[in-house]
């Protein structure tokens, strides 16, 4: 084991989980947007084929 203090390894340790964790909230938030923006064209896309099929 290498001579680190004590308080440097939870200092390591909490930085790897605050990397963790915002790691998978930016994942999460980008997959809510695309979730988002398919969920907008498909609408868009139903809209636009109810109006041709209204004509």
């Amino acid at each position: 084991m290498p001579q680190i203090w004590p308080m440097n390894w939870i200092l390591l340790y909490m930085a790897f989980i605050l990397i963790f964790l915002f790691f998978i909230s930016l994942m999460y938030f980008v997959s809510f947007d695309v979730q988002l923006t398919q969920e907008e064209k498909s609408s868009e896309n139903l809209n636009t084929f109810s109006c041709d099929w209204k004509w």
